[in-house]
């Protein structure tokens, strides 16, 4: 029994090669991403709210070139190993699209209530100032009460995010790490896990550990990248908008801390429904290729 790999003509060695080349393509492009911010923005990166637009600008930017155009260079180099380089074929049938907004939609509590269980964690002083500095950030790119500044922060928190990093995460690497690995379960979990790292806060390992999981395991079973950008986006729009209203509420904080009292509750309901979902899923799998 085996699980539906996406088309794989190539050897294990040269998808460990391209996959280096992956890294490396990674590495020189968000470099590139730094000097363009070091010379835009200066060396200190003023973080008062609210901020500079030209700091969302650059960080469009830096999405745009640390994942995007490494992940088009990996599909460059895959175009006649594989008809569709990154899975961005349309996902069949197309009701995985639905499939992707529906657990995009369910995983906001359960993403909530693992981050205040992630942040009990204790840490080292260097990661918890880490952590602080990437809240920070955060907070002050949300922070908008205008809808212009709605609609920017749609496009570079929501839509930019959801497209580049699955092409480059589920697109490319993921499927590296499936032609590599005899597990498509491992090869997604450590797709997972460094998408997790990536975002350097150590206090969200944990929600964005289960969101990538999430995201490769539709990516996987629909072959295609369509609907875990869908469940990317919705995640990430879900934020802005919450965050939008919490500031002009007066509190932008307020938005990722709902009353214990509703988050458990259907944190519990919607992972639940998200882990049946998978677990039904893959046995439909098995029992087809029987």
């Amino acid at each position: 029994m085996t699980y539906p790999y996406m088309p794989n003509p190539v050897t294990r060695a040269v998808t460990f090669r391209r996959l280096l080349i992956l890294f490396i393509l990674l590495l020189l492009f968000t470099a590139a991403a730094a000097l363009i911010q070091f010379a835009w923005l200066g060396p200190s990166l003023s973080l008062e709210i609210p901020i500079d637009m030209s700091v969302r600008w650059m960080q469009l930017i830096t999405t745009l070139l640390s994942f995007l155009l490494p992940a088009l260079c990996w599909a460059l180099l895959e175009r006649r190993s594989t008809p569709s380089p990154l899975a961005t074929s349309r996902p069949s049938p197309a009701t995985w699209l639905l499939y992707g907004l529906a657990v995009g939609l369910l995983m906001v509590m359960p993403n909530t209530l693992l981050t205040e269980l992630n942040a009990s964690i204790p840490q080292p002083n260097w990661a918890s100032e880490m952590d602080k500095r990437v809240q920070e950030a955060s907070y002050a790119l949300l922070a908008v009460d205008t809808l212009p500044g709605y609609l920017v922060n749609t496009l570079v928190i929501a839509i930019a995010p959801a497209i580049c990093e699955e092409l480059f995460f589920r697109g490319a690497l993921q499927q590296s790490l499936l032609r590599l690995m005899r597990s498509p379960h491992a090869a997604i979990w450590i797709c997972a896990a460094f998408f997790s790292l990536i975002h350097f806060q150590l206090s969200g390992f944990v929600p964005r550990l289960a969101l990538g999981a999430a995201l490769g395991y539709l990516a996987y079973y629909s072959r295609s990248v369509w609907p875990a950008i869908i469940m990317h986006f919705t995640n990430n729009f879900i934020a802005v908008t919450l965050a939008t209203i919490a500031y002009r509420n007066g509190d932008i904080e307020q938005f990722d801390h709902p009353a214990p009292w509703i988050a458990w509750p259907f944190a519990m309901l919607c992972m639940g429904l998200i882990i049946a979902f998978f677990v039904r899923t893959d046995r439909k799998v098995k029992n087809s290729l029987l």
